[in-house]
């Protein structure tokens, strides 16, 4: 019997009467289902090609500017990030270093009492009506210019706070009680010098006011225009504080992508918790502490007012806070927290023991995630890129900027139009002298300037600019109209004495941080050719330190609050494309949320001295200056062990040359491995906007990453070729001193491998003096006192070569004084 199958269509019994309609029918419904199996077939193309075919298309890439600081950045897939340029900029801080309050010493008070702490000068008031502090120095401000003064303050809320510069303005605002950023523009109306004040008026003695980061920028007629229309958030970015001369330099995006947290070895144990944990793996962590509130906590930079979650497997308590003082989310049990950043910009994780008494409890997984949702966990993914350059501009309308730029092997150049140059040891001066200063000029430090050059600029060791001029009076700088640069120095600066003339070795010795007085005078008073010469470095106090050298000083004097090297920067007269020597690439954006950190002052791959201090191996620990970092770091990227990275060491903030002291266990730390260091500057740098490109879509990302292979495997080739085809080292004769000539002229080279070779022989008959130099690049990381051998006459006799960190190499011939031979290699570190 027939009946009707799910379909539609009938199905008839072998006994059943089919009429020749009942066939049409049945064909009639196959036809049908035929047609809409074809529509549905279309209709599925059709939603593939609108998927597929924008994927395949050639379409432009998407430009995206990077700002400073942190952003989210959401990426529809895995893509390469593609650098486009970075432009240079310059700020001078005219205060110098005197606007970082951290020295009294350059200081006076009115009506109050004044300390530097890490927040900045502390003021007290003394009486009922009026605090105030100024700078003991003046500064120069010209008719017509245009300024803006900035500073951070907080005091007595409802009191008033302000800046105070004597015949030019006064400005004030009320106080709150946190820090809070202070403004205001200035077009002076003459020319003149006069010292800048912060005072407060308190309504009774003892009330305490604070201040930090007090800057005074000239800026041109247009940016004096648009600060009566910017937000304060924006005046903050485009003036942040600065020390004397800066420029953008070495900057910086590190993205990190998926979880925000790294690995437990690299956060920070508390005293309680510190020996009492074990990690299992870089993720898992095993905490077994002898008392409550033992934990380890990990510093993150956030976005403020925005949601967060933090989560982990763990037995113990998870919390949330500033670092300093606010709560943001208490010790909880659950295995997850979620919590609103508010004001603040860095944030600290903390897993713990808790306030209970729980002496033993582990965590793994430890997550933190963009928004209100816990995620699967995932390990940290990061990715950098990066360069080490110093990029200038016009110091007051941005002019003429250096540009960090990608070429078309895919390696970064920089265009400089701005020359930079450090005056220290390494240059021969000539000197002139006048009443209350000595005029100095030289050869070679002008290299493609433009004569006459109103774009030359000199910052002093206190970072303060001289004025760029005629040179008829101490604190000024000028080509002269032709190729020698001009600077004139100060009596009280130098401690030369109008009664005397420095030679070109004692000029030397004042742009390595050396003041000269007259031995014995517990005044310090010039010196002026009477009695004996004695040198001294400027330290934290204003006094001289490091006295009784009664020869010439050849190395740099230790850099401090009070002194750092002069340095010259000019506009060349033909700009250049600079190879960069130092940079990492690589950086990708991943699918989904990546936050992405905009910076600069980063330091690449730096090799690390680690010395075994107590039960741990250390670098940059504060009483071993031989294991400081370069720089004073402010936040450690990264640890690499023979280039690769390691996680087995710790950090602490105590104690350390900056903010971070690495360490590692006997059992972790490998002697026979070096080490190196990625890490940012705690000293002030400017920052800029990164200009990048990311590709739309699938064919664009193929492009970019066939691209980067073959940019790649170019860099290797010519790394490969230079392998093969050694270039023959050129010997380097260097200038002699104190006495010593060439026998066999004496030379050096370094190569390949960065080993330097000494060679040659030498006579003289100054024994345990310096016989010559070694330039940056040729010194090695730790004193050394290397063989040599003497011919007395009738017998060689052993004798030795000393070199210290400056490069100076000393010859102890032991009595041999017809010659010393010299046959020395050493690996060079700086």
């Amino acid at each position: 019997m027939a009946h009707k199958l799910p379909n539609g269509l009938i199905k008839f019994d072998s006994n059943d009467y089919v009429r020749r309609e009942h066939f049409n029918e049945q064909w009639e419904t196959i036809d049908s289902s035929i047609g809409n199996l074809r529509a549905g077939n279309d209709h599925i193309q059709k939603e593939i090609s609108d998927v597929i075919k924008p994927e395949l298309k050639e379409v432009p890439e998407v430009p995206i500017v990077l700002k400073e600081g942190l952003q989210l950045v959401n990426a529809a897939r895995d893509t390469p990030f593609k650098m486009k340029e970075i432009r240079g900029r310059t700020l001078i801080n005219l205060l110098g270093y005197a606007g970082s309050c951290d020295n009294v010493n350059r200081y006076q008070t009115y009506q109050s009492t004044i300390v530097a702490n890490e927040n900045g000068i502390e003021m007290s008031a003394v009486q009922n009506s009026f605090a105030a502090f100024s700078t003991k120095d003046k500064y120069s401000f010209n008719s017509g210019a245009c300024y803006i003064f900035l500073y951070e303050a907080k005091g007595v809320a409802g009191n008033v706070v302000g800046i105070d510069v004597p015949g030019f303005f006064s400005f004030e605002f009320p106080v709150d009680t946190e820090y809070k950023l202070y403004y205001s523009r200035l077009k002076a109306n003459k020319s003149d010098q006069n010292i800048v004040s912060f005072f407060a008026r308190a309504l009774k003695a003892g009330e305490k006011y604070s201040v930090r980061n007090i800057r005074v920028y000239e800026i041109s007629q247009a940016d004096y225009d648009l600060l009566a229309t910017l937000p304060s958030e924006q005046v903050a970015i485009k003036y942040p504080y600065v020390n004397g001369l800066t420029n953008v330099k070495n900057p910086y995006a590190y993205v990190t992508s998926g979880n925000l947290l790294p690995p437990f070895t690299e956060w920070e144990p508390s005293s309680a918790a510190a020996g009492n944990y074990s990690t299992n793996t870089p993720y898992e962590l095993e905490l077994r502490p002898k008392q409550i509130n033992a934990f380890t906590r990990v510093g993150v930079s956030v976005l403020p007012n925005t949601v967060y979650t933090f989560s982990a497997e763990h037995s113990g308590m998870l919390a949330v806070d500033d670092g300093v003082t606010s709560l943001i989310a208490d010790y909880t049990k659950s295995q997850f927290l979620t919590f609103n950043t508010g004001k603040h910009t860095k944030v600290y994780l903390y897993i713990s023991n808790g306030k209970e008494a729980v002496y033993n409890c582990s965590f793994r997984y430890p997550m933190l995630i963009h928004g209100d949702k816990r995620k699967p966990f995932v390990p940290l993914s990061r990715s950098m890129w990066a360069a080490e350059v110093d990029l200038a501009a016009n110091l007051i309308d941005g002019s003429n900027p250096d540009l960090l730029y990608i070429g078309n092997n895919g390696l970064p150049y920089v265009l400089e139009k701005w020359k930079k140059v450090t005056l220290d040891g390494s240059f021969t001066y000539e000197p002139e002298r006048f009443t209350g200063y000595v005029r100095v000029s030289a050869e070679k430090i002008l290299v493609n300037n433009v004569v006459g050059n109103i774009n030359l600029r000199v910052s002093k060791y206190d970072g303060t600019m001289l004025v760029t001029g005629p040179t008829n009076a101490p604190d000024r700088c000028s080509d002269g109209g032709g190729t020698r640069f001009y600077l004139t120095i100060s009596n009280a600066d130098s401690g030369w004495g109008d009664a005397y003339t420095p030679t070109a070795d004692e000029i030397k010795a004042y742009f390595l941080g050396w003041r000269m007085f007259k031995f014995g005078d517990a005044t310090n008073a010039p010196y002026n050719g009477d009695g004996q010469k004695d040198w001294g470095y400027r330290q934290i106090d204003g006094t001289l330190g490091d006295g009784g050298k009664t020869s010439v000083p050849t190395t740099q004097a230790p850099i401090t609050l009070n002194w750092r090297p002069y340095k010259l920067q000019y506009l060349k007269a033909n700009q250049t494309a600079e190879s960069v020597i130092n940079y990492e690439t690589g950086l990708t954006l991943e699918q989904g949320w990546n936050m992405v950190e905009v910076g600069s002052g980063i330091v690449i791959r730096e090799k690390s001295n680690f010395k075994l201090i107590g039960d741990y191996f250390q670098s940059n620990e504060f009483y071993y200056p031989e294991t400081w970092f370069k720089h004073r770091p402010d936040t450690l990227l990264g640890i690499y062990k023979n280039n690769c990275p390691d996680y087995k060491h710790i950090t602490w903030a105590g104690g350390s040359y900056g903010k971070i002291r690495p360490q590692f266990s006997k059992f972790n730390y490998d002697a026979t491995a070096v080490y190196f260091v990625t890490y940012t500057m705690l000293d002030p740098v400017l920052s800029a906007p990164i200009n990048i490109s990311i590709a739309p879509n699938l064919t664009g990302t193929v492009k970019d990453i066939v691209q980067w292979a073959a940019d790649a495997e170019r860099r290797l080739s010519v790394v490969e070729t230079q392998k093969a085809e050694k270039v023959a080292p050129q010997w380097i004769i260097p200038s002699l001193i104190n006495g010593w000539t060439h026998d066999n002229p004496v030379g050096y080279y370094k190569d390949d491998v960065g080993v330097v070779r000494l060679l040659g022989s030498i006579t003289g008959s100054n024994n345990s003096t310096i016989a010559f130099i070694l330039p940056k690049g040729y010194r090695p990381d730790r004193a050394l006192q290397l063989p040599a051998i003497s011919w007395n006459g009738t017998t060689w006799i052993a004798a030795s070569i000393s070199i210290g960190l400056s490069g100076a190499v000393y010859v102890d011939h032991n009595g041999g004084t017809s010659k010393t031979v010299i046959s020395s290699s050493f690996r060079a570190e700086q």
